[in-house]
């Protein structure tokens, strides 16, 4: 549900670049408390709730992102342009503004207004500036991480575009412990491509992408679990079983009852070999 919220909020924020996708991803990541990803959405698409006008040397700053502070950056670089400050030490005021220390307010609007008047800049916009600074230090977002953030989102798109199934098909491997949401991905990758039989040879842990299509792992059988499919892949090595006295040998190093070889005949998991039918080789294992 909340990845259908997302790809439906994401629609709505209308992402046509790069920057767009960085920007609703630091949405995403925003930590003003109180407000779902939404209510941010919804405030982002109107422009920021002030509606007083931006100073002249604050505006470019925030022009990309709608007039939002979403980045740790445009913080410094407010801080910057009104105080006069190199990066380096706006960073450090910036980090001060963050920790809201009540303590230290007076201390550090009165540093920030000694150096904005000493740069030359009005009184007015100073206030303000320092108003927004520290409305929204503590709430933004590194750069850094939502670029590197949207570039995996662009490969996993590009990825889902260009080789869909094996795409949907690795979703549902990852998701393997979750029922819903591997089987979403899975009816997905199954959208251009059957889903084959169980294989005693080609079936093992994790689904996987065949050219005829998607190979079920041996654990889908009814009756064989996850651990029990490891123990057959695990005595089956490299090798594939050719016929029934092999498997008979892979009945013995992997140690599976008797139940689950009726199992995996039952779904037809040995026809590639030539076992419709099988027959226990000693009393013992019929008694598993």
């Amino acid at each position: 549900k909340r990845q259908e919220l997302i790809q439906r909020l994401a629609a709505d924020f209308g992402i046509e670049s790069f920057d767009d996708l960085l920007c609703f991803l630091a949405l995403m990541r925003y930590r003003r408390g109180g407000t779902s990803l939404a209510e941010r959405v919804a405030a982002y698409r109107g422009g920021h709730r002030e509606r007083t006008l931006l100073p002249d040397v604050v505006a470019p700053i925030l022009q990309a992102t709608n007039r939002w502070v979403l980045f740790h950056d445009q913080l410094r670089d407010m801080v910057a342009a009104v105080t006069g400050l190199d990066p380096l030490n706006a960073a450090q005021m910036v980090r001060r503004f963050a920790r809201h220390r009540p303590a230290e307010l007076a201390t550090l609007r009165r540093e920030f207004m000694m150096f904005a008047v000493e740069w030359g800049t009005e009184m007015d916009v100073a206030t303000h500036t320092f108003t927004r600074i520290l409305h929204s230090a503590g709430a933004t977002v590194a750069r850094q991480q939502i670029i590197a953030d949207a570039l995996i989102v662009c490969a996993m798109l590009y990825l889902a575009m260009r080789y869909p199934v094996a795409y949907f098909v690795e979703l549902a491997n990852v998701h393997r412990g979750n029922d819903s949401r591997r089987d979403a991905y899975l009816r997905r990758a199954l959208e251009s491509t059957p889903l084959l039989g169980v294989d005693i040879n080609r079936s093992g842990i994790d689904y996987t992408v065949e050219d005829t299509g998607v190979r079920p792992p041996l654990w889908t059988v009814k009756g064989v679990g996850e651990e029990s499919a490891r123990r057959i892949v695990r005595a089956r090595g490299t090798q594939k079983i050719r016929n029934a006295q092999e498997f008979d040998c892979l009945i013995d190093d992997s140690g599976i009852t008797y139940k689950i070889v009726e199992a995996l005949v039952g779904a037809g998991a040995l026809e590639s070999v030539g076992c419709l039918l099988y027959t226990s080789p000693s009393p013992r294992d019929r008694t598993r």
